[in-house]
């Protein structure tokens, strides 16, 4: 970059050759000492932050012009809002890890809306902008650069490659077709035609021809998203299967028909499809040292993510990936979100949000090549998986190491002094192959096929810090370096699999190498899926030998960390694990106790109670800790929740004798604790109430008091649901000591047991089930309420406050004719596997296949069901906006004049304590009151 001597300023709109002009006067013919930096407005060449015109050649001007500039430089693009479309912006040819490797076939060429090549101390400022990209551009590229900052803006695509489908209804038709009406986010464009649907890309300003266009069965990747319940998984799309008709219904929606007589299920869903082609990446660096990218708001990335490749000291900081809402979109990324293949020196992550991505979030690794050939110092190499290839990976004067594929570990390092490959711009040489002559003999163990080489050189020290994660379908970090690293104080919740995943890949995706030296500290982990271990070391080593461990030097520490039932850590070939003082928790611990003895609301002074603690015995079956091969262990000072299974599993070549522990942990022995041990007691007023230790509960003076009881837990207890008593008489919110409860005309009560049936001020029924259910031919329960309103005909949606807490207890609501016939919407806790069900019965023959497990970790839900004639759908929701229908649709012919109504039951019938509070009913969109109108 040329250097001139005099920083300048240019914030002026005029045109960009009248600039070019008055910047060589300002250069040559003024004196004076040389300014610090020197500021190019995009907008004085031309860019409109209006953002009515397409401003891409304006911004390779100001980039070709600060080029030209001395000292520091900073490109500033004032607040605005600017177009940017890929005819104007220059094309590179460029080979991008972890993309399309070798196939150019038609995208040799990349582009991207801002391009740096060969700067240094260059910043480019956004100013709280947002850049609109069109076609398959990328927001940024560094190439052969330092000391680059890219900073301030928000960036999003104008039509996105990946479109978010939202299931907005569903039914049947009048033939009872099952139908779908889809709502389209607003960008993307979509053609009905000959009964088939196509999205469409934008069409080019410049060419008239679209940027892309694809039919439906050409989007061969489906992921869902549950808004609901804020979880993504991988899946399949059944939106364009056995299709008998696709309509346009104007406003972005479409009804499709399918051939299928039954109401699909999928109500509230958001199907998020795409091709698979990583055609570019949202930001490249390549071959540069010092770049920080900060405060930037990713809204879309195109291809791929942030990618570093071949670089030095990287950080991604206070970035925002993540969707605008507004758009009506889900997808925040293609496919990973931040990648960085083979950088050397320091990557940081600090203080992100990874929201909504199609693959890891962060991947943080080496490549390995394969051996396809040697002489005496020469390799012959070559890049093995299809994503990735056509760039170096070798400089002179990197350190490699050769590794035997089977055991992933060292047979000899060695200095390249020469490399014949790939230059990464061109096609002049093999995309695929390389030659690396070495500084000494390659050992004579090596051979084709059977060893791989890493670039040591190019294997970073790592910072993860204070990071989010969430809707992701795969894993949140993976890490393959032997750099130092650290993970500490992220968030990880509700991810597909392994928040965090240590490989060594010479088998599949060729991703090295081992780790030397990682601590994972400080983190917490929600949500936690019980079909993945926690924390998983997985290297792809197929001869495991303790003595001779992949992976090196691991302590997992201070975390919170909720667990299903799956393994807190799963680790194979380690030698060197430290676990300490770490808060392992059930992922169920909100709720899974209740307070039992509780014999009234409203005891007399002098009255006692025996109080006892009951749990839904949901206890884990899968160990805590699973090792293979794995030497040098420590457990020390670890808290566990009670009911998990306090078992480490050992296996290949791990034995007692690698594992140092002070936890209460046994080897290749299950050991399940009791949730309820320990129970203690907490009176908010003992002087109104207090509780001995052994629970007996004595009241001493009128007055209202609260009451709970606790177990010992992991960091902190689990209690029960706190119980409101008033001492002598008086009122709490939903008890009335005074007088039973009243319901609205519209309302009655089924086998009525005021004992179990509470009204509020606010409207609110609170009903506590007792032992009886309706399952089966000799079933009944108390108070099942049911209403005139409607008939039994149309919806009724209904608030729920209240989970189950034990044994079969149930609460919902209903579509009830009598005993022995009706649909049931309910929380079900199904003896220790709480979910929410839809049960029916017909004729006393109880079917309940519907279900959504495991139940929403909260305490409110909003119950929907549909009656159309004979057909019943039910829906559930967690914000009472946004409802999931519940499995197909019910043929209930039997039901010939039901009622709505609200039922719970199934309890052991011990205490009256757990209460359900339902209110805000309807009923076809008519609010029903529960209990009559204050005076």
């Amino acid at each position: 970059m040329n250097r001139t001597p005099v920083g300048e300023t240019i914030r002026r709109s005029v045109g960009w050759m009248g600039v070019a002009a008055l910047t060589l006067g300002l250069v040559v013919g003024i004196s004076g000492p040389a300014r610090a930096e020197a500021v190019v407005d995009v907008t004085a060449f031309g860019a409109d932050r209006t953002g009515q015109r397409d401003s891409t050649s304006s911004v390779e001007r100001a980039v070709a012009h600060a080029k030209t500039l001395d000292g520091p430089v900073t490109l500033v693009f004032p607040r605005g809002t600017y177009q940017l479309f890929p005819e104007d912006a220059d094309p590179h040819e460029l080979y991008l890890s972890n993309t399309i490797g070798a196939d150019q076939s038609a995208n040799k060429y990349k582009r991207f809306g801002i391009y740096l090549d060969g700067v240094d101390d260059f910043t480019v400022d956004g100013q709280g902008s947002t850049l609109w990209l069109h076609g398959l551009m990328g927001a940024f590229a560094v190439v052969r650069s330092r000391n680059v900052t890219v900073t301030n803006f928000s960036f999003d695509h104008a039509a996105p490659k990946v479109v978010d489908i939202t299931v907005a209804e569903t039914g049947t038709d009048s033939d009872g077709r099952g139908y779908r009406v889809l709502q389209i986010p607003p960008v993307n464009p979509y053609a009905v035609s000959d009964g088939r649907l196509s999205f469409l890309g934008e069409v080019s300003p410049r060419t008239g021809q679209r940027y892309w266009q694809y039919r439906t069965e050409q989007f061969n990747y489906t992921q869902v998203y549950n808004p609901a319940e804020q979880r993504t998984w991988r899946g399949q799309n059944p939106l364009f299967s056995d299709v008998a008709s696709i309509t346009d219904l104007g406003n972005q929606r479409i009804r499709v028909v399918h051939g299928a007589r039954q109401r699909p299920s999928d109500l509230g869903l958001v199907y998020q499809i795409r091709e698979t082609t990583r055609d570019n990446a949202a930001g490249f660096i390549w071959e540069s040292d010092t770049v920080a990218v900060t405060n930037l708001k990713a809204r879309y990335l195109h291809g791929f993510g942030f990618l570093g490749q071949l670089s030095k000291d990287i950080t991604v900081s206070n970035v925002q990936f993540a969707t605008d809402p507004a758009t009506g979109r889900s997808t925040a990324a293609f496919a990973d979100m931040i990648q960085m293949s083979g950088v050397r020196g320091r990557v940081s992550i600090v203080n992100n949000l990874f929201d909504g991505s199609h693959d890891d979030p962060i991947n943080i690794h080496g490549t390995y090549l394969e051996v396809t050939g040697k002489s005496a110092n020469q390799l012959t190499l070559r890049y093995v998986h299809h994503e990735t290839a056509g760039f170096p990976q070798y400089h002179v004067g990197d350190q490699v190491e050769m590794v035997r594929k089977a055991t992933m570990t060292a047979v000899g390092s060695a200095t390249v002094t020469a490399v014949v490959g790939p230059t990464g711009t061109d096609t002049s040489r093999s995309l695929t192959t390389m030659t690396v002559t070495l500084d000494r003999p390659v050992p004579a163990e090596v051979s084709a096929g059977t060893h791989a080489v890493e670039n040591v050189t190019y294997t970073p020290e790592v910072r993860i810090v204070g990071n989010t994660f969430r809707n992701s379908p795969t894993r949140g970090i993976l890490i393959t370096t032997r750099g130092t690293s650290v993970i500490e104080n992220n968030t990880f919740d509700g991810l597909g699999m392994s928040p965090v995943y240590v490989s060594s890949d010479a088998s599949s995706w060729y991703e090295s190498g081992p780790v030397r030296n990682l601590t994972i500290r400080g983190n917490t982990f929600l949500r936690s899926s019980s079909q993945w271990p926690v924390i998983w070391f997985d290297p792809t080593n197929t001869t495991v030998d303790k003595a001779t461990p992949v992976h090196r030097g691991v302590t997992i520490e201070g975390n919170d960390i909720r667990v299903g039932n799956s393994a807190v850590v799963s680790a194979k070939s380690l030698g060197g694990l430290v676990v300490r003082n770490n808060r392992i928790q059930r992922v169920d611990r909100d709720g899974v106790l209740a307070l039992s003895g509780v014999s009234g609301r409203c005891p007399a002074v002098g009255a006692t109670m025996q109080l006892g603690i009951l749990g839904n015995g949901a206890a884990s079956t899968a160990a805590l800790y699973s090792l293979s091969g794995a030497s040098g262990v420590s457990l020390t000072g670890n808290l566990y929740d009670p009911g998990l299974n306090r078992r480490l599993n050992a296996g290949s070549t791990t034995t007692s004798a690698d594992i140092s522990s002070t936890d209460p942990i046994l080897i290749n022995q299950d050991n399940r604790q009791p949730i309820t041990v320990g129970s203690a007691w907490v009176s908010s007023d003992p002087g109104v109430a207090s509780i001995a230790s052994n629970g007996v509960l004595t009241t001493h003076k009128a007055g209202r008091v609260i009451v709970r009881g606790q177990v010992p837990g992991a960091g902190s207890p689990l209690r029960t649901t706190p119980v409101e008593l008033v001492v002598g008489g008086g009122s709490v919110p939903g008890v009335d000591c005074a007088a039973p409860p009243q319901l609205a005309s519209s309302w009655a009560a089924v086998r009525p047991d005021p004992r179990r049936l509470s009204s509020a001020n606010d409207g609110s029924i609170g009903l506590i089930p007792s032992a009886t259910h309706l399952w089966g031919p000799a079933a009944s329960t108390e108070n099942v309420l049911l209403t005139s309103e409607g008939a039994g005909s149309g919806t009724v949606t209904v608030k729920m406050s209240g989970r189950t807490v034990r044994g079969w207890m149930e609460a919902g609501i209903g579509i009830y004719q009598d005993d022995q016939n009706y649909v049931l919407l309910q929380r079900k806790n199904n003896n220790g596997v709480p979910s929410v069900k839809v049960v029916s019965e017909v004729d006393a023959r109880p079917e309940e296949s519907r279900k959504v497990t495991p139940d929403p970790a909260q305490p409110d839900l909003w119950l929907r069901l549909t009656r159309t004639g004979a057909t019943v759908t039910a829906a559930y929701s967690r914000d009472g906006t946004t409802f999931a229908q519940i499995g197909s649709a019910l043929a209930m012919p039997n039901l010939t004049a039901p009622r709505f109504a609200i039922v719970v039951g199934g309890d052991d019938g011990i205490d009256l304590q757990t209460t359900f509070r339902f209110r805000e009913v309807t009923v076809n969109n008519k609010p029903v009151p529960l209990v009559p109108a204050m005076n």
